[in-house]
């Protein structure tokens, strides 16, 4: 792959927590690069650090932290935005994906009024081009009948429908980064394997990605670089050929050891959908 300009660079990030008068260091001044078209894969199982990372580069943390380091997005060091500078471009230029779509939609309202309502508050498209670029790229993205998606409630979508619809809308914007935290945790195998292709396209389209996950599997398919992460700290990085056969770590080595048969399995299941895709 070649090398895209930089697109996040994030210098010696730390988090600290203040809880009953102690300040307790929860990350530990990560270092790393996301590409233009690259995506980054942050792993780690659960209380690692990855996602108090992706929280703390984007102002996500409440008054009971303190970010220190430096995060350059466009020339500016986002630590040293305002909250509503963030806000900003939370909404546009940095995009998120979350673990649970079923979460990010209001149950009693139809997707295609929540999709206006996104877009009325950070573009001035009027409703029928709102609607019109939504159903061109949500077909790009395989949702079958997306008209007729628009139409539903959340609770008549599947899962892996409802992440797609997820993607579509943070791609909609155009954004320059997306960050993806764990958004393939709940779904079944088959349906990880059509969310993970939607998230290739992404990359496909020059975006740049920040991928979040506990599994090795996933990595692979997904990831151009992996930052392994234990207790706050990056422990190990490289390609995910260079995490497997030359982990210098010794955390890294065990969750190796402990993912590798499941990860098997992950790309046997993998192949077979590919090959009925």
């Amino acid at each position: 792959m070649s090398e895209g300009k930089n697109v996040i660079e994030v210098k010696n990030l730390r988090a600290v927590v203040h809880e009953e008068g102690q300040d307790i260091t929860l990350l530990h001044d990560s270092s790393f690069v996301v590409r233009e078209g690259e995506c980054l894969g942050i792993l780690g199982e659960s209380g690692s650090g990855k996602s108090l990372t992706m929280q703390a580069f984007m102002g996500l943390l409440d008054e009971h932290f303190t970010v220190m380091g430096e995060v350059f997005f466009e020339g500016k060091d986002l630590l040293k935005e305002s909250g509503e500078s963030l806000r900003l471009l939370r909404g546009s230029k940095l995009a998120m994906v979350m673990q649970n779509p079923m979460t990010s939609f209001d149950p009693l309202i139809r997707i295609e009024e929540q999709v206006i309502e996104t877009f009325v508050e950070h573009t001035d498209w009027s409703r029928a081009e709102i609607l019109r670029r939504a159903l061109e790229l949500f077909e790009k993205l395989q949702i079958r009948d997306p008209a007729e998606a628009l139409k539903k409630y959340p609770h008549q979508l599947s899962g892996g429908m409802l992440q797609r619809i997820m993607i579509g809308i943070a791609l909609m914007l155009e954004p320059r980064l997306l960050i993806a935290d764990e958004p393939t945790t709940a779904l079944d195998a088959l349906t990880q394997f059509e969310v993970l292709k939607a998230f290739r396209q992404v990359k496909e389209s020059g975006t740049a990605m920040v991928f979040i996950t506990h599994d090795l599997g996933v990595a692979n398919y997904i990831s151009d670089r992996i930052l392994v992460m234990n207790k706050g700290r990056i422990v190990d990085t490289g390609t995910f050929r260079e995490i497997v056969e030359g982990a210098k770590d010794s955390y890294t080595q065990l969750l190796i050891e402990k993912k590798t048969a499941v990860m098997r399995r992950y790309e046997a299941v993998m192949q077979g959908g590919e090959a009925r895709a």
